[in-house]
Formats: C-alpha cells, structure tokens, sequence
C-alpha cells in the first residue's frame, strides 16, 4: 500500500449538496492509478481514520499526480470538508477492483446515482480519450436538475462523439424536465435490451446498487453480461 502526500490546489461546487476537489500528489512518491479506483484520505496527525474516495478522474500525462474527488457534504468526512486550497492531507492507495482493466473494448452501461458517478466518470473519459470505438451509455440517476453532477460535460461529450450515450433521469424534477424521470432501475432493462452491453458497472448508494442487482436478476438478456458493482 502506497502512501501519498496531497495538496488541495482547488474546491468548488458540482451541485447544492456536491463540492468537487482538485487534489495534487506533492510528495515524491508517483501516484498513478486505473480509472474506477479510490484512494483512503487522511490527518497525517490521525492515521486511524481513514476515509475512501473514488477518484473521479483518469490520469492526464500533463499534469501528472493531479486528481479530482466529489465531496457530498452531508455524507463527508469533517476534515475534507474543513480544507481548504493549499493545505495537506495524506492518502493510501490507489486501491479497488471496480476497474475496466482488460475489457476496455466491450460496449458498457454505466449505472450511477450521485457521487457514485465519480468512478463512472473516470473510466468513460478515459476510454472517450482512447478513441477506441467502444459503445458506452451512462444512466445517471439525480434528484433534480441542479443535482446532475458533471452534466454539461456528459452532455458535450454525447454531442461529441457518437459511440457516447448520456441519460439522466431525475426523480424530482421540474415541469420543464424534457428527459427521463423516476429512479435509475426503472429504465434499466429498457436500456439494457436495446443496448445489449457486454459489461454493466454500477456504483452509488447501497438501495440504488441493490436495486439495481435485483432488476438484472430478472432478465434474461443481462444474465450472460459482465455486472460489477461498487456501493458508496
């Protein structure tokens, strides 16, 4: 296990609730990482308690050792969300096995609910980079519109490139909502036949993922499909 010294170089906010932070490995030791990973944070003064993030974005050669998490507030850590840019903390890891790591060919669904998103959204940035022509979909699941985390780049990244499909659904939207409404297991076998995925991967709260492994228990088309799932 690898242990690393971060710096916060940025904080802002994805949503209401949702903050995104830009971190910077700053000692000598090399992060790297495989998208859908996470790294333990941690008080170098309180070894003890640790905390895991996913990484919510893959590695850029350009700036090597800088990475970005999603902090929802209610659910957070108090000292990550007591940080502030230029301060420290220290971090274990990259550690998980929610990874793409050998399939990155297979057309995949993507299945998310709030920052469960994180993960999902460094594997299929990562690949749309590679250019490699794998189809892949995101079915992300918000309370409202304001909620949709990173949905300006999602969607640009639809508009982008054609072997991109971007899906949010919202369970309390507004009138002027043109897009799917109700939670994310709703219109998971839909897509899931129409698309016929060789991998699903899905990550977000615990009744979201179990809901999730339930409705793919029940159908036939996704009974010879690869589903990995991650609670967070």
């Amino acid at each position: 296990m690898q242990t690393h010294s971060l710096e916060l170089e940025r904080a802002t906010r994805l949503s209401p609730s949702v903050r995104l932070l830009v971190f910077r490995a700053s000692g000598t030791q090399k992060l790297e990482w495989i998208p859908g990973q996470y790294l333990e944070l941690y008080q170098r003064e309180r070894p003890e308690l640790k905390v895991p993030y996913s990484i919510a974005s893959p590695m850029d050669g350009e700036q090597p050792g800088r990475f970005e998490i999603a902090l929802a507030e209610i659910s957070s850590a108090d000292f990550v969300l007591k940080l502030l840019p230029g301060q420290e903390l220290c971090a274990n890891g990259p550690s998980g096995t929610f990874v793409r790591r050998g399939s990155e060919h297979q057309s995949a669904l993507f299945v998310g609910a709030g920052t469960g998103v994180a993960p999902l959204r460094a594997m299929i940035v990562e690949e749309l980079r590679q250019l490699n022509g794998a189809e892949l979909a995101l079915l992300f699941g918000s309370r409202s519109e304001a909620d949709i985390l990173w949905g300006a780049e999602f969607s640009a990244l639809a508009r982008a490139q054609r072997n991109f499909l971007f899906e949010p659904s919202l369970s309390q939207p507004s009138d002027d909502w043109r897009g799917r409404r109700g939670y994310v297991q709703q219109h998971l076998l839909e897509l899931v036949t129409s698309l016929r995925p060789s991998e699903i991967y899905i990550c977000g709260p615990a009744a979201m993922v179990t809901g999730c492994l339930a409705v793919l228990e029940s159908d036939a088309v996704a009974s010879s499909t690869r589903i990995c799932s991650e609670t967070q």
